[in-house]
């Protein structure tokens, strides 16, 4: 819910919003481009990788000796996707409460 109420930050006109919403329903013809999907998966699949890890460790799964002295390494790879993305640079989204 809370992505799609980000959607009214980024389209604060209420035309904009409802344009939006009828192109993503009106353009299932479109053919799939594999190349947005394929950068998307990317980033998302550190973390992905580390929740699984996760989960596995609070299940008491079976762990190997270097994970422990990995794991401040894994907490680095993830900052630092966080940290060096360069995304576009009026990209934050900005919530009040």
């Amino acid at each position: 819910m809370s992505r799609l109420s980000g959607y009214f930050f980024r389209l604060p006109r209420i035309g904009e919003a409802a344009a939006f919403f009828a192109a993503l329903g009106e353009n299932w013809h479109l053919p799939f481009q594999s190349g947005p999907a394929m950068v998307i998966a990317l980033y998302a699949a550190p973390v992905i990788a580390y929740h699984g890890w996760y989960l596995r460790r609070r299940a008491g799964g079976a762990t190997w000796s270097a994970e422990r002295r990995l794991e401040p390494v894994i907490y680095g790879a993830l900052a630092s996707t966080i940290l060096l993305n360069a995304g576009p640079i009026h990209a934050f989204i900005y919530f009040q409460f």
